[in-house]
C-alpha cells in the first residue's frame, strides 16, 4: 500500500490527514479532420515548372575578364545578394557617401567577394540610384526619403480554394504562360518578399533588383532583351502575385483607393544595364498589368463562387 507522508504543521507534534490525490484525467481523443489541401505557395513554387536550364542559378565566380567592370563583377546568388544587401540597407539620397564606401568592402568579403571590387561597386550603386525609371518623369531612386519606401516587404494572403484550371485560363488570355500546377485546388497562403515598396508623387510602386548577367555591354539591355529575360524566367507571374499583394493592401490603408490613381506599376531594374546616361532605355523595364487582370486574379485568389470571371 501507498502512503504519503506530509510534514506536520508548523508547532504540530502530528501528522495531518493524507491528502486527497485528485482523479487521473481520460485521455482525449481527436476527432476533427486536417485538410490536407492546405499549403503555403509562392511565386517560386508555381514557377517551379521552368526548364532547370532557366531555373538554376550559377555559383559564384570571378569572370576571367581582366577589366574589372559591372559586366565582369562576379556572377551567382551571393553577388545577388550582396547588391541586394546593400541597396536594401543604404539611404539612396546619400550615395555615393562615407556610409557607402565603408559598408561595401565588408559586404563584399562576407558574400566571398574580392574587396578590390569595392571600387566598381561603389560607382555602380551611384548609377543605379541616379538613372530615371520612367520616360518624361525625373523618377529616380535617390530623390526617395526613407519614409516613402519599405524594404524587404513580406506578405501573405490567403488562397481560398484557388482553381488552378481558372487561373490558368486567365492567364492564358492576357498573354502569360499558364504554370503546371498538379493540384486541382490550391488552399492555403500565398507569401513573398517585394525588394522594394516606394512612393512617389501620390503613386506606388514595386521594384525588384536582378543582377542578372545578359550581356558583356549595355546593348545588351535593351528593352527587347529585358522583356525576354522577364518570360523565361517567369518574372511575369512574379509580378502579377506581387501587385495583387498591394492591391489588396493599398486597398485596406488608402481611403478611396483606386488602382488607377494610386498604383504606378512594377519596375524590374537589370542593375548591369543601369546608366544615368541612358535612362529608361537600358535596365529598367517597367509594366502596369491592366486594372481587370488585377482584380480577376484577385477574386480568383479569393476562391469565389469557384471563379476567376
Amino acid at each position: 500500500e501507498l502512503v504519503d507522508f506530509v510534514s506536520p504543521p508548523a508547532g504540530s507534534g502530528t501528522a495531518g490527514p493524507a491528502p486527497v490525490r485528485p482523479p487521473v484525467p481520460a485521455p482525449l481523443f481527436f476527432k476533427g479532420r486536417i485538410d490536407g489541401s492546405w499549403s503555403v505557395s509562392s511565386y517560386s513554387r508555381l514557377a517551379a515548372s521552368l526548364p532547370a536550364s532557366v531555373a538554376a542559378a550559377p555559383a559564384l565566380s570571378e569572370q576571367p575578364e581582366e577589366e574589372m567592370s559591372v559586366f565582369t563583377f562576379p556572377r551567382g546568388p551571393g553577388a545577388g545578394n550582396c547588391l541586394h544587401g546593400l541597396l536594401e540597407t543604404l539611404d539612396f539620397s546619400v550615395i555615393p557617401g562615407k556610409e557607402t564606401a565603408g559598408l561595401i568592402p565588408d559586404r563584399l568579403r562576407a558574400a566571398g567577394i574580392d574587396d578590390r571590387w569595392a571600387f566598381v561597386v561603389e560607382t555602380w550603386l551611384e548609377q543605379i540610384v541616379a538613372t530615371r525609371l520612367l520616360e518624361g518623369s525625373d523618377l529616380r531612386l535617390q530623390l526617395l526619403s526613407r519614409r516613402d519606401r519599405l524594404s524587404e516587404t513580406g506578405f501573405y494572403f490567403p488562397l481560398r480554394r484557388m482553381e488552378a484550371q481558372a487561373f490558368n485560363a486567365v492567364l492564358t488570355e492576357y498573354g502569360v504562360e499558364p504554370v503546371d500546377v498538379t493540384a486541382g485546388l490550391l488552399n492555403g497562403l500565398m507569401t513573398g518578399y517585394i525588394d522594394l515598396v516606394f512612393r512617389a508623387g501620390g503613386r506606388y510602386y514595386i521594384a525588384d533588383y536582378k543582377s542578372n548577367h545578359l550581356g558583356p555591354d549595355y546593348h545588351a539591355y535593351g528593352r527587347e532583351s529585358l522583356a525576354e529575360a522577364v518570360r523565361a524566367h517567369r518574372y511575369d507571374l512574379q509580378y502579377l502575385i506581387y501587385t495583387v499583394a498591394l492591391h489588396r493592401f493599398l486597398g485596406r490603408r488608402l481611403p478611396a483607393y483606386d488602382y488607377a490613381e494610386h498604383f504606378g506599376g512594377v519596375f524590374y531594374l537589370f542593375l548591369r544595364g543601369m546608366h544615368p546616361d541612358l535612362g529608361p532605355d537600358s535596365g529598367v523595364w517597367h509594366v502596369r498589368p491592366e486594372r481587370r487582370l488585377v482584380e480577376r486574379l484577385d477574386r480568383c485568389f479569393g476562391g469565389e463562387e469557384g471563379s476567376c470571371a
